[in-house]
């Protein structure tokens, strides 16, 4: 009888054993089905969510043709890249097919990718594909151009290219790829919360032109990469522009993008705001006549408190003030920093007729000069560092003259500024004058030549008091 029992009992575990793997079993093929199932609605969702890894780094990178030209950029649809704080889009072609995508942005037009922008291998190791955030859905990509640190025009790069895209874009277009964004990536970009009030501001203008076109939604997702970065975010698809900015502030500074820009400024300051702001031609009568305008022209002199790059102090700042005194009495001395509001900014900015200035990122505020004011500025350097301001400023927001060949006082510094001073153009490097010289001039303060800013400001006060009737 024990036998018996002892039998059946074996007999009746190995019966549940058995039931209970089955079961298992069971279990495991619904998780993994219900896994597929959920992956499959999330793609097709079109939201920043994880899809498997392998199968993304599976594919190629590649090129969607035909790219879009809208107000002097152009921009093109790359499929399956990543990026992370630093230089470089990566592809994930593996050799020896590496440069796949550097040849189809050239069959697109793109044949001068500058850095950070260039095309490089993704080293996508275990760890890589692990950590990664696959992005779906349609996606754009704007670059601030290594900037590490809150930078108003490194910040206007990619913030005002954005701007230019939102400018022109069209969600009525039937193309898939001109569907509103479900993701925008900032590429070495500074979070505009964590850099000032310039900076969100920017930011609260760009975005309400994107919800007002269409190209953004209650849906859309915003992701940051900064310089430190080390994990990377791959794009399903991305509209990217390779165009360099060239040190503009709206994409390529059109002019129906800067209208655009000047109008959407205004209506986010306000009428009460604007209506405050006055002009030279507003400040005088109309039978004013030039000398009576020099008397009320508006002069400015500005003078930095902060930046990595220097001060680049006018050591004869009294000279400089008493040489502007002899053309107007509204001679000021004005400074604004990272601290400073936006209303500070662009008070300051529309509160001049005349600015003397250093060269520095505070000119990247000349983007707020309102569209009544055509102001002259003057920029004193050693030798010219780079015609960004210029450029960006010069045709639509100011009158804009580089003032050259001041001196530093040093005598082995202006030895190198007489011989950069001989240079063809600003863009001119040698060995007899280099970017690195150019660079460590930029970074000094200055004795201003009162003779050469005398003949430049006397310009200047012309041009500004000449178009008034007589």
């Amino acid at each position: 009888m024990r036998r018996a029992y002892t039998r059946y009992t074996r007999a009746y575990t190995r019966f549940v054993s058995a039931r209970l793997k089955e079961t298992f079993a069971f279990l495991v093929a619904t998780v993994v089905l219900l896994n597929r199932v959920l992956a499959r609605e999330n793609s097709s969702a079109k939201v920043h969510v994880a899809e498997p890894h392998r199968s993304f780094f599976a594919e190629r990178s590649y090129v969607s043709f035909p790219g879009r030209f809208a107000e002097n950029l152009t921009w093109v649809q790359v499929n399956n890249i990543c990026l992370n704080g630093s230089d470089y889009v990566r592809s994930l072609s593996d050799l020896p097919r590496s440069d796949d995508l550097s040849v189809e942005l050239k069959m697109a037009g793109i044949n001068d990718v500058t850095d950070p922008f260039r095309v490089k291998s993704l080293d996508w190791d275990a760890s890589t594909r692990s950590s990664a955030v696959i992005l779906h859905g349609n996606s754009i990509v704007v670059q601030c151009w290594r900037s590490p640190r809150p930078q108003p025009s490194h910040f206007m790069f990619a913030y005002g290219k954005l701007y230019s895209f939102f400018v022109t874009f069209n969600v009525s277009r039937d193309q898939e790829q001109y569907n509103s964004l479900d993701n925008v990536v900032f590429h070495q970009c500074i979070r505009p919360d964590k850099a000032g009030e310039f900076f969100e501001v920017v930011w609260k203008i760009v975005r309400a032109a994107g919800h007002h076109s269409g190209a953004l939604n209650s849906g859309t997702k915003y992701f940051t990469t900064s310089v430190i970065d080390t994990a990377n975010i791959c794009v399903r698809r991305a509209h990217i522009s390779f165009d360099s900015p060239a040190g503009l502030s709206l994409g390529r500074n059109s002019a129906r993008v800067v209208d655009s820009w000047k109008s959407d400024v205004a209506h986010y300051l306000g009428t009460a705001v604007m209506a405050q702001e006055t002009n030279l031609s507003q400040s005088l009568s109309y039978n004013s006549t030039p000398s009576a305008c020099a008397k009320h022209i508006r002069i400015r002199i500005f003078q930095r408190y902060e930046g990595n790059g220097g001060l680049r102090k006018f050591k004869n700042m009294d000279d400089v003030v008493e040489l502007a005194k002899e053309f107007s009495l509204d001679t000021k001395i004005m400074t604004i920093g990272s601290k400073s509001t936006f209303l500070d900014a662009y008070r300051s900015f529309n509160d001049f007729d005349v600015l003397i200035t250093p060269h520095g990122s505070h000119l990247t505020n000349g983007i707020f000069i309102k569209g009544t004011n055509t102001p002259s500025i003057i920029e004193v350097v050693g030798t010219c560092i780079n015609l960004d301001f210029h450029n960006n400023l010069g045709e639509h927001f100011a009158i804009y003259k580089l003032s050259t060949g001041h001196s530093t006082q040093n005598e082995d510094i202006d030895k190198k500024i007489a011989q950069c001073e001989r240079r063809a153009s600003c863009s001119d490097f040698s060995t007899a004058c280099s970017f690195g010289d150019v660079r460590m001039i930029a970074m000094q303060d200055l004795v201003v030549d009162k003779r050469k800013l005398r003949s430049q400001l006397s310009q200047a006060v012309h041009v500004q008091c000449s178009t008034l009737a007589v």
